[in-house]
Formats: structure tokens, sequence, C-alpha cells
């Protein structure tokens, strides 16, 4: 029975240590980081053909949300690169609980992204639309406004949602750890 568990120790040591869960994130992680950078620039020239029925303001509004726009695609590479990094950091085999810390920092990574690129999106419009579309609409100021603090406002909250979200769910792992710990120093008395 030695020699079988001998062959087997290495995959059990590999399950247990976290490995399998925080690799593929990793790696997942990349992925997402491409994805989301090609199909914010493939959406970007589909978009194009539209541009030559614009007035003067909106052709100068759309070649400045453009460059917002690619902005916004180097920052969705830039930031799902650097989290694939920092995971190479983080230790998910100090509990007992391996798939838990993992999932919350899934939670906390797609909150703090969705929520930076709300916020940068609507803030950028809404500047540009009370700067530029402000012109060819009496509405435009409005609407820039809306755009400027509803960007800003629903970005922070949906950081703030989804990392709590996620610090919840590690804090109920810690607490299963501990109350785990105490029932085992009890039984030893």
């Amino acid at each position: 029975m030695e020699q079988i568990t001998k062959y087997l120790n290495p995959v059990f040591n590999f399950l247990d240590s976290g490995k399998l869960f925080k690799q593929p994130l990793m790696y997942l992680y990349y992925a997402i980081g491409v994805a989301l950078c090609v199909f914010g620039i493939v959406k970007i020239v589909d978009n194009f053909d539209s541009f030559s029925y614009m007035s003067g303001a909106s052709k100068f509004y759309t070649i400045m949300m453009v460059l917002v726009l690619l902005a916004a695609c180097v920052f969705s590479l830039m930031f799902w690169f650097r989290r694939a990094g920092d995971l190479k950091n983080e230790r998910f085999d100090e509990t007992r609980f391996i798939a838990i810390p993992v999932v919350a920092s899934l939670i906390r990574t797609i909150g703090e992204y969705l929520g930076l690129l709300i916020a940068y999106l609507g803030v950028c419009s809404g500047i540009l639309t009370i700067v530029i579309l402000v012109f060819d609409s009496p509405e435009a100021f409005k609407l820039g406004l809306i755009e400027l603090f509803g960007g800003a406002i629903l970005g922070y909250l949906i950081i703030v949602f989804l990392r709590y979200s996620a610090e919840l769910i590690l804090a109920i792992a810690a607490i299963a750890n501990n109350t785990k710990d105490a029932v085992e120093v009890l039984k030893k008395k």
C-alpha cells in the first residue's frame, strides 16, 4: 500500500497546495485581459461606420471618446495582467479552505475592475459631454453631470460592495477555521 501512496503523494500535495486553483485562475486573468482589450478595439472599429453622418461637434466628441476607449482597453490589459502577477504572491494554502480564498480573490478583482472602468468611462464621458456637446444640445449639460457623478458614484459602490462580499467570504472561512481549531483543542483536554 505504501508503494501506491508514494506515487500518489505528489498528486495529493499538488491538490492541497492550492496550485490547482491558483494557476488556472492566473491564466484566466491573462485571458480576460487580452479578451477585453481585443473586444474593446473590435467594438471601436465596428462603430466607425456612423462617423460620416455626424456633425462637427459630434465628430470631435467621437474622436475624443475613441481615445478614452482605447485607454480603457489598455487599462483592461494592464489591470488583469497586474492582478495575475499579484496572484503569484497570494497564499491560498494557509487555511483548510483553499477554493474559498480563490473565489474571494476573483470576486474582489472583478469588483475592482468593473468599478474602476465604470467610474473612468462615466467621468470622461461626462466631462467630454459637458465641454463639447453642450453647444449642440441644451440637454447635454444635464446628461454630462449625470454621467460624471453617476459614473463615479456607481463605480465606487461596485468596488465597495464586491470587496465587502469578498471579505465576508474570507471572514466566514476564517471563522470556520478558528471554530474547528477550538473544537480540536477542547477535545484534547
